[in-house]
């Protein structure tokens, strides 16, 4: 078959369109800011959520309008706040604190009520202050302790309750008597120095005084004047330096050693209606009515993160009530109508590239660098893409700009551009400065290219759903190659010794040696278990060791063993989370990466570890897509999927630490919860903490849910259990919980 004059005029129709539509892609700006979102899809009882606090065992808390939430980080448990000696409880919860002692301090809308995990109960905090006769009685605003055993509620229509222990307590009434809705606490907070500091509305700042057990009021810090202030804000930067807010966006700094006080820049201070704040090294989250605020104090610029409807890891709520900050430096949102809201501060991210970026389409089908720098990203179905990683800027073309043609099947690399293949029409080689030139069409049969590559003696192999076809460097026409018959040419790559692999749809694998000219076809063979395990090949990789490995539909991925002439293979049987596995990358650790239909994989080469990152590490979706793998000059590696694209630094380390505990966290037994010290329940303490437990024979049918808390990017995380002494078999835990029935 000759090569043919391809048509220009629809070529230059097609290719004419790819030059409008710029996107700023703003999170290359700056660090990207990607947020999961928990709330009643995951459990949570309101959607207004209050009060954040992570306890020692490594679970988060939500204190919530309607309920008291535990979360583990695969499922939520509700709990009544209720003190049943008392016959007293409330669950419109507002404040939450873990003292020493582990016990959980919760603040309601009727005091103080605490919580010991051993016991798994409630008891309410009824003491009232010796010498005035006054008890917290009414809704809490915050609770917090000074680390010596000491815990202060802040209760904003009555004062400061100092607890130590619950049966003695001092109250500070702390502004004027009887004044309390002109002028109040707002807010309490302990430094680092372990001082108790209080913000008012109306009445400055206080700070308590130890030796003379009483708060000093400061009314004036360096010629500014607290007394007109709203504070309602406050907490502490990396320096020590106490951050005061005022619910309309005025921000101040107060140096508690030289007493001066200063304006912190803020360009909606007095416009924005503030409701919490925090710092996060350098920078300043502030809460607001209308979004997240976030102030870098290092380079002085200032961000707004809002709801976005076409991002699903943008803020779910533009109203942020509460702001946390957990052990590890994880921010903590909670929202009033969108639940909670959790980013990851670790340094290993997923960035994500989607619609709401500026890609014309989620469905992701080709992956190219040129000579610039520049990411070239074809779609299923709204044309090619154009990333400027330096500008962060996304040029695209719609549909309406490229008629009936909106089909990319490849996006390759060459000779400092990239070839695209436009479906039916051929392939054109796109240059770094945007000009262009078709470089293959045939006039006989179907012009859907679905491979091309560019070996190193400068031969040009294209496949296309039919066929095979080769040009030699310096030749002007394409050759047809007979070999390979009517197959699917799907992929094609060169190895290390410069062979060359063809991987078809359907028929297995073709390997070509230049030197001799012969062309060898492996295929799959049930009966053989050094075979393929499938003959439909996804693409084909070289690593660094001149290994080469192939990624297949439904047989998982095989390497070839030189050796021997055969493949050792890997699936779901050997800890894949999918048989369907796309096109790889190395890292310079010698880590494979690829996606599948399950998730993103990082595989060790050399032990067959497997470690599988899902959505819930940050992924926009487990299910990735043909032909989408990059690694840029830079070292971001690049996955295309069904949702958009997802970029990261694979050699970065820094993961989110694995929890060395793990629980169980609940017993049902015959489909009924069992509760410490219920009539009937096995239990006397927490299910989390026994070290053994005994049951009767005629409970043998019941159930364990397990978790080892964790929120963060840290891949999967699977489980598996045996009964011991009879059984010596590992069993996988589905969903985290492990059912018995009539267990001997």
């Amino acid at each position: 078959m000759q090569q043919l004059s391809p048509p220009l005029s629809r070529i230059t129709a097609v290719i004419a369109t790819i030059v409008a539509l710029s996107v700023t892609l703003s999170t290359h700006a700056g660090e990207t800011y990607s947020f999961k979102h928990i709330d009643s899809g995951a459990g949570l009882s309101s959607s207004n959520v209050k009060s954040i606090v992570e306890d020692s065992f490594g679970f988060m808390w939500f204190g919530t309008k309607n309920g008291l939430n535990r979360y583990d980080g695969v499922r939520m448990r509700l709990l009544d706040c209720y003190d049943e000696s008392l016959g007293q409880g409330n669950n419109n919860i507002g404040a939450l604190y873990e003292d020493e002692s582990k016990q959980l301090w919760v603040g309601t809308d009727r005091g103080v009520y605490v919580y010991d995990p051993v016991s798994d109960r409630f008891t309410k905090a009824v003491a009232a202050d010796s010498k005035t006769g006054v008890a917290a009685n009414n809704w809490v605003q915050s609770i917090v302790g000074d680390g010596n055993g000491n815990v202060w509620v802040l209760i904003p229509d009555q004062g400061v309750f100092h607890y130590r222990g619950l049966k003695r307590v001092d109250y500070y009434n702390i502004t004027k008597e009887g004044d309390f809705k002109r002028t109040f606490p707002s807010n309490i907070y302990v430094s680092s120095k372990k001082n108790v500091w209080v913000c008012t509305t109306g009445s400055g700042l206080y700070r308590y005084n130890a030796e003379r057990q009483q708060f000093d009021n400061i009314v004036q810090a360096g010629g500014i004047s607290l007394l007109d202030k709203s504070f309602i804000g406050i907490t502490e930067d990396i320096t020590g330096t106490l951050i005061l807010a005022t619910n309309d966006g005025h921000i101040y700094r107060y140096n508690t050693r030289s007493d001066q006080c200063s304006e912190v820049s803020f360009t909606k201070a007095g416009e924005v209606y503030l409701r919490s704040l925090e710092c996060f090294d350098g920078e300043r989250w502030v809460g607001t009515q209308h979004g997240l605020y976030i102030i870098d104090t290092i380079g002085g610029t200032e961000r707004l993160l809002t709801s976005d409807p076409a991002n699903k890891f943008s803020l779910a709520d533009d109203i942020i009530y509460y702001i946390y900050r957990s052990k590890q430096g994880d921010a903590w949102l909670g929202t009033m109508f969108g639940g909670v809201e959790y980013m990851a501060r670790n340094k290993f991210t997923f960035e994500n590239i989607g619609l709401s970026s500026g890609l014309s389409s989620r469905r992701v089908r080709g992956l190219a660098q040129d000579a610039e720098g520049s990411v070239w990203i074809g779609t299923e179905e709204q044309g090619l893409n154009r990333l400027n990683r330096a500008t962060g800027r996304i040029t695209n073309a719609s549909r309406a700009l490229l008629p009936n043609n909106n089909t990319i099947l490849m996006v390759a690399p060459c000779d400092g551009a990239v070839v695209v293949s436009l479906n039916h029409l051929g392939l054109v080689k796109m240059n770094a400065d945007g000009s262009y030139k078709p470089i293959f069409i045939t006039a006989d049969h179907s012009n859907a290219v679905y491979s091309y590559c560019k070996d190193s003696r400068g031969t040009e192999w294209v496949g296309l759903g039919y066929a095979l076809y080769r040009r030699k460097a310096g030749v002007q026409a394409f050759e047809h190659v007979e070999a390979t018959g009517y197959d699917w040419i799907f992929t094609i790559a060169e190895a290390a010794d410069g062979s060359i692999w063809l991987g078809t749809m359907g028929n297995g694998v073709w390997r070509h040696t230049p030197a001799d000219g012969k062309f060898k076809q492996y295929t799959c063979d049930s009966a053989t278990p050094s075979g393929l395990r499938s003959n439909s090949i996804s693409s084909v990789f070289c690593d660094s060791h001149g290994t080469v490995w192939l990624s297949t539909d439904r047989g998982g991925i095989s390497r070839y063993n030189s050796d021997s002439d055969n493949f050792t293979s890997f699936g779901k049987e050997e800890g894949l989370p999918d048989d369907v596995a796309y096109a790889m990358l190395e890292d310079k650790n010698g880590n494979l990466w690829f996606g599948t239909n399950n998730g993103l994989v990082k595989f060790n080469s050399t032990t067959n570890a497997v470690t599988v990152f899902a959505e819930k590490d940050g992924l926009p979706t487990n299910q990735f897509n043909y032909g989408t793998a990059l690694r840029s000059a830079d070292g971001l590696f690049y996955f295309g999927s069904i949702d958009g694209v997802v970029a990261f630094m694979p050699e970065t380390e820094e993961m989110q630490a694995l929890p060395q505990a793990i629980y169980f966290t609940r017993m049902d037994v015959h489909n009924e919860e069992m509760r410490p010290g219920a009539e009937g329940s096995p239990l006397e303490r927490n299910i989390i903490f026994p070290d053994h437990i005994t049951l009767p024979y005629n409970r043998a049918t019941f159930a364990l849910n397990v978790a080892s808390p964790n929120f963060g990017t840290v891949g999967g995380v699977s489980y598996s259990y045996k009964i011991e002494p009879e059984g010596d078999k590992w069993v996988a835990l589905t969903d985290n919980r492990i059912s018995f029935t009539n267990l001997s």
